[in-house]
């Protein structure tokens, strides 16, 4: 798929929570193993499924409540949004026991996203500056 979004279990049916470090590269992951078909039933095409890896949502609290933190790749930095703020951070410290939800694109198609959601950033950061060119 164009996204794979994948979510990780962080309670047990009895509402406790699961912390656990699910570590993967960020920059690259196969799903290769995982795959029911070796080939596409559709087309007959083996594609190797290479993803990386653009947001990952983190979850602190339990099952009654909490805060949601994001990370995710902003022109090959990994930024941390955390309600009003957002900060660089260091890509080892985001995926951590407290990571639920991370977003994946297929790798031959990161480098147009990351020319996409670079041109959007900068239209909204001239929108927000009344018109006037902002520098990225």
């Amino acid at each position: 798929p164009t996204v794979v979004i994948l979510t990780l279990k962080r309670f047990t049916n009895q509402g406790h929570k699961v912390r656990g470090k699910i570590t993967w590269d960020l920059d690259s992951l196969d799903f290769s193993p995982w795959m029911a078909f070796k080939r596409d039933p559709f087309t007959d095409k083996r594609e190797v499924p290479e993803y990386e890896t653009f947001a990952v949502v983190e979850h602190h609290g339990s099952l009654h409540g909490g805060h949601y933190l994001m990370y995710a790749r902003q022109m090959e930095k990994w930024m941390i949004y955390d309600d009003s703020s957002v900060q660089e951070v260091r890509p080892d410290v985001v995926v951590s026991p407290d990571s639920y939800i991370a977003f994946m694109v297929p790798k031959k198609y990161s480098a147009d996203l990351t020319k996409t959601f670079r041109n959007h950033i900068l239209t909204l950061q001239q929108h927000t500056a009344g018109g006037k060119a902002v520098e990225a």
